[in-house]
């Protein structure tokens, strides 16, 4: 089963409740490739709004490059499927700067978002006309991906490619916005940060640097002066990237992901070719894992659990959700028939329990 289509089986059967007990259920993006009529109609029981797409790139090159698997025939079925159920409002979210991104690709975003209006109108339709809202972040590097390596586009360089956007979004049915580079620049920075951070992070504080994430009080003055009474240049984790044989601050952390197996992906991206979606492959395996010997499940402070096949000897490394997923999965019948036993460790307590 596919892990999109699964998280839609929650969805559905969350609906109820949710309706019930008077919850708005707000999906923050949806995949084009599996969006269907019968989600929309789910999604538009508890909230009354537009829809979310998330082609990140301008052109299809550019989606190659990331690795997003998703084509923009899926995109316009997507729409369509959204317009022919009512729908008038659809939000796109891009991102500026990604490797290998070039002004063709900027320009990709405005064509691509034209072609959607001109879907809508295409048919007589009732009611208002359409709104397709495009939103742009500014790319930001992480660790333990193929990218984390690039570099980060400087901010002058970020605002030129989006004022270039905006000259080539001439329909009023587009409404444009895009982020401001400063906070993506602080992410970037601490996404790649060493320990020398710590004491930047210490005196914006007492500069009083607050509830950074909104705009309101967000003060990108005060940060520039702590790193430079630290001695810390932004510019040393953000625009100048990193090289392959460069010893990286986060090197000690397995997640299970060989550093040389990010590096043969980052070669694919350049070179344009897609690897496929292996997530729900690695939720069969574990899977059968489940099935087959005893799990511990480790509690951490970093909402991290390990997933210990004793039988095999081997360890697995997944997120909390990633954990609850995996026992809520349709198979997971097996596991209860079979009366695994599951000990959960814990840094101050110890208790078993016996699924019935």
């Amino acid at each position: 089963m596919d892990l999109y289509c699964w998280r839609c089986g929650i969805l559905f059967c969350s609906v109820p409740y949710c309706a019930e007990n008077k919850v708005n259920l707000s999906v923050p993006s949806l995949r084009a490739d599996n969006f269907s009529r019968e989600l929309m109609q789910k999604v538009q029981t508890l909230r009354k709004s537009g829809l979310t797409f998330a082609p990140e790139a301008g052109t299809q090159r550019l989606r190659d490059v990331i690795n997003k698997n998703v084509r923009e025939e899926d995109l316009m079925r997507a729409v369509n499927v959204a317009f022919s159920g009512g729908k008038t409002n659809v939000k796109l979210y891009f991102m500026n700067g990604l490797p290998t991104e070039r002004d063709e690709d900027i320009v990709g975003i405005a064509t691509l978002a034209q072609k959607i209006v001109d879907l809508f109108y295409a048919k007589k339709r009732k009611g208002r006309g359409v709104t397709v809202t495009v939103s742009v972040s500014c790319f930001v590097p992480k660790p333990f991906t193929p990218f984390q390596w690039e570099k980060q586009i400087t901010p002058t360089e970020y605002l030129r490619r989006a004022k270039l956007l905006k000259s080539h979004l001439y329909s009023k049915s587009i409404e444009y916005n895009y982020h401001e580079p400063d906070l993506s620049r602080l992410e970037a920075v601490f996404a790649r940060g060493d320990r020398r951070l710590g004491a930047v992070i210490e005196d914006a504080v007492k500069r009083g640097a607050r509830l950074d994430g909104w705009d309101e009080h967000f003060r990108y003055d005060l940060w520039l002066d702590a790193f430079r009474d630290c001695g810390v240049d932004p510019d040393f984790y953000t625009v100048r990237g990193f090289g392959e044989e460069e010893n990286l601050c986060w090197d000690h952390i397995d997640v299970g992901v060989s550093k040389r197996f990010l590096q043969l992906e980052r070669k694919r991206a350049y070179a344009g070719k897609i690897t496929p979606d292996t997530a729900g492959l690695f939720f069969h395996i574990s899977q059968q894992r489940l099935c087959a010997a005893e799990v511990i499940i480790h509690s951490l402070p970093a909402d991290r659990q390990f997933l210990c096949d004793l039988s095999q000897g081997k360890v697995l490394i997944v997120a909390h959700i990633n954990v609850l997923l995996l026992f809520l999965r349709q198979h997971c019948a097996v596991v209860i028939k079979q009366q695994c036993h599951f000990q959960c460790v814990h840094t101050d307590l110890q208790a078993s329990s016996t699924f019935p």
